[in-house]
């Protein structure tokens, strides 16, 4: 994918420890998503949320999504 600016209309916060939630909101047609590793994922999550952080922004970028 080409690094060529584009205009971000939608741009969500998502808890990034929840790839299915995250995933259903790239489906949903945000341009871009905010993995939130901090205010919306819990103490407990973190380090889950940091161990799928790439397999997920790697999928959201396949999908065309800015993250």
């Amino acid at each position: 994918m080409a690094n060529v600016p584009r205009p971000i209309r939608s741009l969500a916060f998502v808890p990034a420890h929840d790839a299915d939630r995250i995933l259903g909101a790239a489906a949903a047609g945000m341009d871009g998503l905010c993995l939130d590793l901090e205010d919306l994922t819990p103490l407990a999550q973190k380090e889950d949320a940091r161990q799928i952080f790439a397999g997920v922004a790697k999928q959201l970028a396949d999908l065309g999504v800015v993250v």
